[in-house]
């Protein structure tokens, strides 16, 4: 320090707004001690202001003002930045309609008359983009106050997005309508007292909405909107009311995210709520209760979770399901069971963007079979078995037969299972994975989905009866309908098992299953995914067929025997009698 600083107590560019940005650059505050009691604060005027400002630094470093640092400025600082700033561009780039929710109604701004239209006249070009620019942004600036953006209880009578048309305006009023019933649901004479979330009827409307917002962005983004205005500054932000408008955020959050500003604009809203300290005040938000409480914290800290997930995902196809709704909005894990073939089940927990590929690997590790191939995870649903294609979400799953159910008036739900689906000739199998594929060949002979001949039959049998019972005293006709299916039961065959069952009965159960194993791998065509089909073509077929998929070709069968009828794959069809 050169000089004597006791005298300079302050220096430092202006942050004063003046039309000419460059001006801003040319006027800088001296703030100097006084023998009374306040300091002298001059303002000056100069070409060279950022050189004097520089000069003071150099002979008086430690007495600059911090306003003439880069001073760090506090995350809420920050945000409420960030919010001004996506509100002016939303504004400034025609995104919402004008003029406001709240300001429809208000009169315009006066005319600014002939003189202002002869200054126009003289005005440079770029002076005057300038100048159009600011009057643009000055007039919606007049038709959208701060009361457009936050909560009210008047009904909307025009859309808070700036729509393509006439009808999706009018679908954005009647879900604004929607949207406020939903909030004051637990508020009516119902002696439920449940959330409007968890409520059938009001379920299904939601998912409509959320239907229509996978449909459309621009509906979506009008939802978006909607909701972050019924959430900012709810007068009772702890009652019911304010805490629906936060559960549906939340469930729309984990179905589809806004696009390009709007998600911006929500991300910042979110944030907020997160990080909003008694300390600040800002425009938009009330001075009077900054600080977001413990629940709108909660909600805010879950709907980014969604966010982040959703912005990361492949679009969903449907709407969530009554159990993703109650899950979401309650703050609890959605979880599935997911079944293996010998009857046990793995407890799978999943969010609204959960891909089949990604539970398929967590629940191959769990069960052991981490290197394992082929294995797929099916839904089933009333006798209905498919293997689902690893890149769709659980919860379009659990959507679409929820909506089938209810179509139907069924009160079934969906059960996922996990099978072998491919099989290849050099594989080596664990004994976990060969446990899990002799269940699973055990349940496609129940359902008459594997060929045996009578023989093999009841071989099978014995052999059960040896690995499930053994010294167990058991009835053989109990045994019978636990191996085949009904087709193939018949009146002798009891006492014929009994006979074949002498053979095995110092065999061990480990022994006895791997012998089932090697039974069925007798069959040439092991491993194959057998389809019932009906033609009409070929005269020679029989209408009811089997289509058997093998790593080796496609086959046609006779229905419940080994029999080929055609080899479609190889490279010369050899016709089988």
């Amino acid at each position: 320090m050169v000089f004597d600083s006791k005298r300079i107590l302050d220096y430092y560019l202006t942050e004063r707004e003046t039309q000419n940005e460059e001006n801003a650059k040319k006027i800088f505050v001296l703030k100097v001690d006084s023998n009374s009691r306040d300091a002298d604060v001059f303002t000056f005027y100069s070409e060279q202001a950022v050189d004097i400002v520089a000069l003071l630094r150099e002979y008086s470093p430690k007495t600059e003002s911090p306003k003439a640092n880069d001073a760090e400025i506090t995350q809420e600082e920050t945000l409420k930045l960030a919010l001004e700033n996506i509100r002016n561009n939303l504004l400034a780039s025609n995104l919402l309609h004008l003029p406001g929710p709240e300001t429809t109604g208000i009169s315009q701004p006066k005319s600014k008359g002939k003189g202002f239209l002869r200054k126009m006249s003289s005005m440079s070009l770029d002076s005057l983009q300038n100048s159009l620019e600011n009057l643009n942004e000055e007039k919606n600036m007049y038709m959208y106050t701060l009361s457009d953006w936050e909560y009210s209880q008047t009904l909307l009578t025009t859309s808070i997005t700036a729509l393509p048309d006439k009808e999706s305006e009018k679908w954005a009023v009647n879900t604004y309508f929607q949207i406020s019933e939903f909030s004051k649901s637990r508020n009516s004479k119902s002696t439920d007292n449940l959330p409007a979330m968890h409520k059938p009827s009001y379920v299904t409307t939601l998912q409509q909405i959320i239907a229509k917002c996978i449909e459309s962005t621009a509906l979506r983004n009008e939802v978006y909107a909607q909701l972050v205005k019924q959430t900012t500054n709810h007068p009772n932000p702890n009652s019911s009311s304010a805490h629906e408008y936060w559960r549906f955020l939340r469930v729309l959050a984990g179905v589809a995210a806004p696009t390009d500003l709007y998600l911006s604009y929500l991300r910042v809203h979110l944030q907020m709520y997160l990080n909003m300290n008694p300390s600040i005040t800002m425009s938009g938000y009330n001075h009077e209760r900054p600080r977001p409480t413990k629940d709108e914290s909660k909600y805010a800290s879950s709907c980014l979770e969604a966010l982040k997930m959703t912005s990361n995902s492949t679009p969903r196809k449907f709407p969530p399901s009554s159990e993703e709704i109650f899950c979401n909005s309650s703050f609890k894990p959605l979880v599935i069971r997911v079944y293996l073939m010998d009857g046990q089940f793995r407890v799978m927990q999943i969010t609204s963007t959960t891909t089949i590929d990604e539970v398929l690997g967590q629940l191959l590790d769990k069960v052991g079979l981490k290197d394992s191939f082929g294995f797929s995870i099916y839904e089933t649903f009333q006798g209905i078995e498919r293997s689902i294609p690893k890149t769709e979400k659980f919860s379009d799953i659990l959507y679409k037969w929820e909506k089938f159910a209810k179509t139907n008036n069924m009160h079934d739900i969906v059960g996922f299972l996990l099978k072998k689906r491919l099989f290849l000739p050099s594989e080596t199998q664990t004994p976990i994975e060969e446990s899990l594929i002799l269940s699973q060949i055990m349940e496609d002979v129940r359902n008459d989905f594997f060929p045996l001949d009578h023989q093999d039959s009841l071989k099978l049998c014995a052999l059960y009866t040896q690995s499930s019972y053994k010294d167990t005293s058991i009835s053989y006709e109990e045994i019978l309908p636990q191996v085949l299916p009904p087709r193939s039961i018949c009146a002798s065959m009891a006492k014929d098992v009994e006979l074949t069952h002498i053979e095995y009965k110092l065999m061990s159960s480990a022994d006895a299953n791997k012998e089932i194993l090697k039974l069925f791998k007798e069959w040439r065509l092991f491993g194959a995914m057998i389809y019932e089909v009906w033609q009409s073509q070929a005269d020679t077929y029989p209408n009811n067929c089997w289509l058997v998929v093998h790593y080796s070709g496609v086959y046609i069968l006779h229905r419940y025997s080994k029999r080929e009828i055609l080899n479609m794959y190889s490279q010369h069809p050899k016709r089988h009698k």
